[in-house]
């Protein structure tokens, strides 16, 4: 079983917004079509403090996990 790994990064401005968007993830997932077999992928969400910027000092970092059977076709 091979594993893809995707990660999206939201940025915030405050706490409030990013449990407010964190929240939206909760019930969100999709189809993936594929590589072997078909799956509903749920997103596994964070909220991490953003130390790179004052701007958006919090991040949800949304995290899909897609395992599949089988190779990519080159």
């Amino acid at each position: 079983m091979e594993k893809i790994i995707i990660d999206q990064y939201i940025f915030c401005d405050s706490y409030e917004s990013a449990k407010r968007i964190s929240k939206t993830f909760e019930n969100f997932h999709f189809k993936f079509y594929g590589l072997g077999k078909n799956s509903s992928i749920y997103a596994k969400r964070h909220i991490r403090k953003n130390p790179e910027s004052e701007y958006y000092p919090y991040k949800v970092i949304v995290r899909y996990l897609i395992e599949y059977e089988g190779a990519f076709l080159e």
